[in-house]
């Protein structure tokens, strides 16, 4: 299948399908990246609560209601 065969296809899926396809190629591409695990491993083990934020919060900035996330 061309680039442009996928291109065409996803013009017609629905925001949540886009959603699940966005989320899959972060992780593909993040799965790419030797570095990613350790920065990520250094933010989840930040010890200052200054810095942590609600999981509510989260989802709030990453643009998810809570319908989506029962998926």
């Amino acid at each position: 299948m061309s680039f442009a065969s996928i291109r065409q296809e996803i013009t017609t899926w629905d925001e949540t399908a886009l959603r699940h396809l966005i989320a899959y190629a972060v992780v593909l591409q993040d799965r790419k990246s030797c570095h990613l695990g350790a920065e990520l491993a250094r933010k989840l083990n930040d010890p200052d609560p200054a810095r942590w934020i609600p999981l509510e919060e989260l989802d709030r900035r990453l643009g998810l209601r809570p319908d989506e996330l029962a998926e």
